[in-house]
């Protein structure tokens, strides 16, 4: 396999900085920048910004269905239950003194409750299979106490966001020492949902022309 990637110094929009994934040395457009950054992330950093907090938690369950989908081993084309677990398994951890470690049954549960509900709780949730995910914006540490209740935890939205935005910076370096990985991500990433205006395509296709 031909080393086709590079990384480079840009900055999130929650400002740090980070390496930059470039699926191309040779390509004319950056896809992780302009589907990733300017696109999954900053939708994301903004709602918080804006404080539409509930669009927020839900972009970032939409967010990670899309990594598990770039992670699927190559051949797969639907993402099922298994790969978002495995991802957030693997990639989504937040600090060691939290009351509450991220699980990925409780995370599946949690997307499926808010995304085909518009709830806190899923079918997994009520026949027991996880515990239930509520969230508030009031401080930065997840609240469990399962002294007080088993089956309930507090989810901080401003720590969720920035574990999310730390795990896809760990997935997508990671890319870049994994050569099956790069492949797998490199083979799926154009066809993530992005939006342009119709001045950004054409440049984009002249772009890829010269």
């Amino acid at each position: 396999m031909t080393d086709d990637r590079q990384t480079n110094n840009e900055h999130y929009p929650d400002g740090s900085s980070r390496e930059i994934f470039s699926m191309a040395s040779g390509e004319r457009e950056n896809l992780y920048q302009s589907i990733i950054v300017n696109g999954i992330l900053t939708d994301i950093e903004e709602n918080f910004k804006r404080g539409n907090f509930s669009a927020c938690v839900i972009l970032i369950y939409c967010a990670i269905d899309a990594m598990a989908a770039l992670a699927m081993p190559l051949g797969e084309k639907d993402v099922r239950s298994k790969d978002f677990k495995a991802w957030v398994a693997k990639y989504l951890r937040t600090e060691k003194n939290q009351s509450y470690q991220y699980d990925a049954d409780d995370v599946w549960g949690a997307r499926c409750g808010i995304i085909h509900r518009y709830a806190a709780d899923s079918r997994d949730s009520d026949s027991g299979k996880c515990r239930i995910l509520t969230y508030t914006t009031d401080g930065s540490d997840h609240k469990y106490n399962p002294k007080s209740n088993k089956k309930l935890i507090v989810i901080s939205i401003p720590r969720f966001k920035n574990d999310f935005m730390n795990a896809t910076s760990t997935f997508f370096n990671e890319a870049l020492k994994d050569d099956e990985l790069f492949r797998c991500i490199k083979s799926r990433i154009c066809k993530l949902f992005c939006v342009r205006s119709i001045k950004q395509l054409r440049a984009s296709k002249d772009q890829n022309k010269s």
